[in-house]
């Protein structure tokens, strides 16, 4: 079972200096609270305006979602609430630069094997990494995937 964010809206404790999120799990309702360690990790200031917070908190919603299913799905017992913290905000920010880093290998490595430096690997479409290909599916010049030569070289082929 995962959650499921339910609408738009965003609650501010000034109080308690938390914002409360709702999520749904099965049947049940999930209050989710970014903590202070977060607002701050997000830069927010305890003298910000309570709507500057709410700005601050919408500019990264989707990450401390993310933290919050994160955290769900790693529960070993029944969860009624969930407290989003600048850990959980610093590992999904880890997360992803690792994702982007590896991605950005794999396309240095395509590139060392020519599979993006001339165009599409696959017919219409419209991006592979850094390189802009054709959107057409016309015949006359449509790259396709390089066949390797017997000396193991890759070679183009045009239809």
């Amino acid at each position: 079972m995962s959650l499921q964010f339910v609408g738009d809206d965003v609650v501010y404790f000034p109080d308690k200096d938390v914002i409360k999120i709702t999520a749904i799990a099965g049947d049940g309702v999930i209050d989710c609270y970014v903590s202070r360690s977060a607002l701050a990790a997000m830069g927010c200031k305890s003298s910000d305006q309570a709507a500057d917070i709410i700005e601050k908190f919408e500019a990264r919603r989707l990450d401390c979602e993310t933290a919050a299913m994160v955290k769900f799905r790693r529960a070993m017992t029944r969860v009624l609430s969930l407290e989003i913290t600048a850990a959980d905000l610093d590992a999904i920010e880890r997360s992803r630069e690792a994702y982007f880093r590896s991605s950005r290998r794999l396309q240095r490595f395509a590139q060392r094997l020519g599979v993006l430096s001339h165009g599409p690997a696959l017919p219409g479409s419209s991006k592979i990494g850094p390189v802009e290909t054709p959107r057409s599916t016309e015949r006359e010049g449509l790259s396709i995937l390089p066949n390797y030569t017997e000396a193991g070289g890759p070679k183009r082929q045009t239809l």
